[in-house]
């Protein structure tokens, strides 16, 4: 038995992980370096420690894990406990069993609740536990639609494994944003564009991601054979694009100030998109990166889950909602 897709399965509805105002626009001011062009930053200092999500009348964000409990689904748990903590949403936990261990569902669900609750030192009620019976990726694909789920935790390049065929199929197809789960990183989000749509989705999806957990975004776009002219204005040109998406959080309800985050824009000039997002989460360790993800093409997610050696968030893109 596996906690990873395996099959095809009904779509799953995406929706927004966090439905507030974006963190801070980034300058528009220029600085080359050997191979990146990049803006800095307007730093906009936090004003709590605590990066949970404030309480409001807006639904709970809904985290859905599958977890098989070998050592990478383990990363997956803790990393999805933590992210609803931050989020202040709800976690969930899917199993898939065999057919022919059907008979054995409500005792497997108990020893699920146990295994669940001493990963995390903390209860698990069996409401939060859903154990499911047949082809793994239906089942998961199930719970997730009837979970209206925000995003989907998977094991990723873990415990010194790449993820497992199955998940980088399920991040490349699926139809809501699905995390492939490593250990922790120091800091930061790093969020890559191709510009193919001017919206923008991923910086939009990413840029909230990094407020509502505290920490700076990235924002990188690959362009080869640029002059450095070129790239300079490039640079400016994608500084106002995601200023347009990428705005101030106003205060909560309470009156608190919310977490403000950093946004960084840097133009690589590297032969392939992969490299650039690689070296960006490199020089910053970023904590994750956020890519979009077409059902009709995968080169640059398939070279990210198999080389970078941190968590990698999959957002879809140009599908049917």
């Amino acid at each position: 038995m596996t906690g990873e897709p395996n099959g095809a399965a009904p779509g799953v509805a995406p929706r927004d992980l966090a439905a507030r105002p974006e963190p801070h626009a980034p300058s528009s001011v220029v600085q080359p370096s050997s191979s990146v062009v990049r803006a800095p930053s307007s730093v906009v200092q936090p004003s709590s420690s605590d990066v949970r999500a404030s309480s409001s009348p807006e639904r709970r964000p809904s985290i859905l894990v599958a977890a098989s409990f070998d050592a990478p689904s383990l990363v997956a748990l803790r990393r999805a406990h933590e992210i609803a903590l931050r989020l202040g949403g709800r976690l969930h936990i899917v199993h898939v069993i065999p057919r022919a261990n059907a008979a054995d569902q409500q005792a497997t669900a108990l020893r699920i609740v146990d295994r669940a609750s001493r990963a995390l030192a903390e209860p698990v009620t069996e409401a939060d536990v859903a154990v499911r019976v047949g082809n793994t990726i239906a089942e998961i694909w199930r719970e997730a639609h009837r979970l209206s789920c925000d995003l989907l935790v998977l094991g990723g390049a873990a415990c010194g494994r790449v993820p497992s065929w199955r998940a980088r199929f399920l991040a490349q197809h699926a139809r809501c944003p699905v995390l492939l789960a490593s250990e922790p990183h120091a800091s930061g989000v790093v969020a890559a564009t191709d510009l193919r749509d001017r919206r923008l989705p991923v910086i939009r999806w990413a840029a909230r991601f990094a407020l509502r957990v505290g920490v700076p975004l990235e924002v990188v776009h690959n362009a080869r054979r640029r002059t450095p002219d070129a790239l300079a204005a490039m640079v400016d040109g994608l500084s106002r694009d995601v200023a347009d998406v990428v705005e101030p959080e106003p205060p909560s309800a309470g009156g608190d100030a919310a977490p403000s985050s950093q946004t960084h824009i840097r133009v690589g000039t590297e032969e392939a998109p992969a490299q650039a997002i690689l070296a960006a989460a490199r020089e910053i360790d970023a904590d994750v990166v956020v890519v979009g993800a077409r059902e009709t093409s995968g080169r640059t997610m398939r070279d990210l889950t198999q080389r970078a050696r941190r968590s990698v968030l999959s957002v879809p893109l140009g599908r049917r909602r």
